[in-house]
């Protein structure tokens, strides 16, 4: 295996996301990437959600906080340069997600951090989250990235981003603020280079011979490309829809908002908006519903169009089938 470390040339989040996908589409059938960057004063959301459910916008339009959005599903988190980024990126072939965690954890625990993963994309400390995690895949490409929150300001994660009530109280606390922690409040000596030698240190042990590397000129013209995409307004925020369908569901696999226009008993236009992890599903059910008649057979019917991976994914359109009809008919 070639395993390469890369370091971010930039703190503009639509720079780094952007080389972030350049290295997702040059990867070597043989080469495991780790990426290590940072963001200046960032919001970043998932690939599935809404900003202005998400964020308070006022900050955002008064240039205070850049917002970007990323390819992976999941929440919307804040950067600083108090955080610092990490993706893991390969082809399936070499690609273990569960030795990316590991490799995580033993360089926290060369700091004398003693960490846990909790579900499927957190990491914390004593309950309390410093690290979330999202995932992509792209043919037989994928990564796996994440935040490391070392001494992120936390009142500016609370003044940019919009706390969602079930969220807080299924951890019982009162604000979003309270949910996360830096790694400064168990370690206070610790800095971002600390932690990025660290995890270099722990990627190496477990595939010997990393080496880092500069961006190939392919590499680089690529991303010259792609970092408008990310840039633009059409990336960012939603389209506007006429809609007189609007509910929010909390589910167990994430918050999902559906905008709709019903007419004449038949979906005319849709939108579905969430924080749950698979960035591509939410999509495909929007597009195997448009024009569908507005009944529950009909609607189960055109999901059966679907590529299903997982049983999660099953049950997932089932429960979205259900709430949908019941909050109509209900």
């Amino acid at each position: 295996m070639n395993a390469t470390i890369i370091k971010g040339i930039s703190f503009n989040p639509y720079i780094n996301l952007a080389l972030e996908e350049v290295l997702l589409n040059q990867i070597e059938d043989d080469e495991l990437i780790l990426y290590l960057w940072q963001n200046q004063n960032t919001i970043v959301i998932g690939y599935n959600q809404n900003p202005y459910i998400e964020c308070y916008m006022e900050p955002i339009e008064n240039n205070e906080v850049i917002l970007a959005r990323r390819l992976s599903g999941g929440g919307a988190v804040y950067h600083d340069l108090g955080n610092l980024n990490f993706t893991f990126i390969g082809k399936d072939s070499v690609f273990d997600i569960s030795k990316n965690n590991q490799i995580i954890l033993e360089a926290l625990a060369s700091l004398n951090i003693d960490a846990t993963i909790s579900g499927r994309n957190d990491l914390t400390i004593n309950g309390l989250k410093f690290s979330g995690h999202a995932y992509y895949q792209k043919q037989q490409k994928q990564y796996h990235h994440g935040t490391i929150m070392v001494h992120v300001d936390k009142e500016k994660l609370s003044t940019y981003l919009k706390p969602h009530l079930s969220k807080l109280q299924s951890h019982q606390v009162k604000s979003v603020k309270s949910r996360v922690m830096n790694l400064v409040d168990v370690q206070a000596s610790i800095r971002i280079d600390d932690v990025s030698k660290a995890l270099i240190q722990a990627f190496s042990k477990v595939y010997s011979e990393a080496k880092e590397r500069q961006l190939t000129v392919t590499e680089l013209n690529q991303l010259e490309e792609i970092i408008p995409k990310y840039a633009s307004r059409e990336w960012l925020f939603p389209r506007r829809m006429k809609s007189n369908f609007n509910k929010e569901f909390v589910t167990a696999i994430g918050v999902i908002t559906i905008e709709a226009n019903i007419e004449a008993d038949k979906i005319k236009d849709i939108e579905l908006y969430s924080d749950m992890m698979n960035p591509h599903l939410l999509k495909e059910i929007k597009e195997v519903w448009i024009n569908v008649g507005f009944e529950k057979n009909k609607l189960l019917q055109s999901l059966k169009q679907l590529t299903l991976q997982t049983q999660e994914q099953e049950a997932m359109v089932r429960v979205l089938t259900d709430l949908f009809m019941e909050e109509q008919h209900g």
